[in-house]
């Protein structure tokens, strides 16, 4: 049965992927909305509240990112070698099982969810590392960036839709309820996912055979050049390969990019909803949950947006207005970034993403962590002042990441994308590997 005979499928799959990441979003980012209902601020709710202290509160929002990096390189590579469908599958799958946990560990203790959200990040790591070798696949070269800006708008749209809905559901069904349903709308995609993704148009048994010519012949270049530079040889294991990255300046500049692209993205996803509920009290304007759905949309010109944040304490309404004009550039610049990877090592922008992202979300592990620590922590600082400066920090790591990146980027094929083990050499008299570069 063929679901495209007029060469469309490969944007049916991109959609996919689109939706794929829209889930990914929800389950990260669901908890940092409902622990406003979860804790409560004083005020009684018909629904479970917890005592949980400021510093137990930081840690429920930053523990999924302590699993968040520690797969990404690992996932990378795995998905370059055994395919992005299982990979992928798997760990999507495994975090909609956690999301469905969460409200019973929750009863339990907040050390409880700190636990699972590790785990639940650890699931999740290897999910735009995955991205790249199935991207190489399924994309002719000419529709590349079309597609990738496809697939990754999906970051954007799922924090827009994801707030408003947490809103919607805590105001009418409760914070419980935020798990389950996302969780239910997540396990939606991994049955599409399991039914119509293959890891390559050659085996997928939903499209045309002459869309896949078509694919093929769009990617024939790099095909054949890739199988000219393995003949006779094998593939570097990872940590060969991971030895040659970091030590490239053009990956650190990417590094660098993705730091504080994450560092100011957790800003205002994280730590963005607890801002608004504090300057709501502050001001007397009390929102209802609806009205904070926009809480987390990222960065006007990012630097600019961060920034103004921390001023505009007077009207949460307002504030809310520049997160969300802010937020709509957040597309554009992941989308560079991973063009960028594209360019520099099209062989192995599994690994090369996994390296750049695992490092850019140490921000994820960090951000929760800081504002506690400048907000209700030893410095003696004022509350608000401590977010002035929190907020602050996302501007200068934006500013110094955009100078990096105009002076250093690089838009060529790097050396450790196209170097081989050969195999008449593979092990020594000792058993030693040896190695050269292509």
């Amino acid at each position: 049965m063929l679901l495209s005979t007029g060469g469309y499928f490969r944007w049916i799959i991109s959609l996919i992927l689109f939706l794929g990441i829209f889930c990914n979003y929800m389950l990260r980012i669901h908890i940092d909305f409902a622990i406003i209902q979860m804790v409560g601020n004083g005020t009684e709710s018909k629904y479970p509240q917890y005592d949980w202290t400021p510093l137990e509160k930081s840690w429920v929002l930053g523990s999924y990112f302590y699993g968040y990096i520690l797969l990404q390189v690992a996932g990378g590579r795995f998905a370059e070698i055994y395919g992005t469908k299982i990979v992928l599958g798997v760990s999507m799958l495994s975090s909609v099982v956690i999301t469905f946990l969460i409200p019973w560990l929750a009863s339990l203790s907040p050390w409880a969810v700190v636990a699972v959200r590790i785990l639940q990040g650890l699931f999740l790591s290897p999910t735009f590392p995955s991205l790249p070798p199935f991207t190489v696949k399924w994309s002719p070269i000419t529709d590349r960036s079309k597609f990738v800006s496809i697939t990754q708008s999906g970051g954007v749209l799922g924090p827009i839709l994801t707030f408003p809905l947490c809103g919607l559901i805590m105001d009418h069904a409760g914070w419980e309820m935020v798990f389950y349903i996302t969780g239910a709308i997540s396990l939606v995609w991994c049955l599409i996912w399991a039914i119509f993704v293959s890891d390559s148009p050659e085996t997928n048994r939903w499209i045309s055979k002459s869309e896949v010519d078509f694919i093929s012949a769009g990617r024939e270049q790099l095909v054949a050049r890739k199988e000219l530079e393995l003949e006779g040889k094998a593939e570097p294991n990872l940590v060969q390969i991971f030895v040659r990255m970091i030590v490239s300046r053009s990956v650190w500049v990417v590094m660098s990019c993705d730091f504080a692209y994450c560092w100011g993205l957790y800003a205002l996803l994280v730590m963005g909803p607890t801002f608004v509920e504090f300057i709501s009290l502050e001001s007397g304007k009390q929102l209802t949950y609806t009205e904070k759905l926009f809480v987390t949309l990222e960065l006007l010109p990012p630097a600019v947006t961060t920034i103004a944040m921390g001023f505009i304490t007077t009207d949460p309404l307002l504030c809310i207005i520049v997160m969300t004009a802010g937020f709509a550039f957040t597309g554009a610049c992941g989308s560079a970034q991973i063009q960028n990877i594209f360019l520099q090592a099209p062989n192995r922008a599994g690994t090369f993403l996994g390296i750049s992202n695992g490092f850019g979300n140490f921000a994820g592990a960090l951000i929760p962590v800081i504002c506690n620590w400048l907000t209700h922590g030893s410095l003696g600082l004022e509350e608000l002042t401590g977010w002035r400066i929190f907020f602050a920090s996302a501007t200068v790591f934006y500013v110094v990441a955009c100078i990096l990146f105009s002076f250093f980027a690089v838009d060529t094929q790097q050396p450790f994308d196209t170097f081989y083990v050969d195999k008449s050499h593979r092990n020594n008299k000792n058993g030693e590997m040896t190695h050269n570069s292509a």
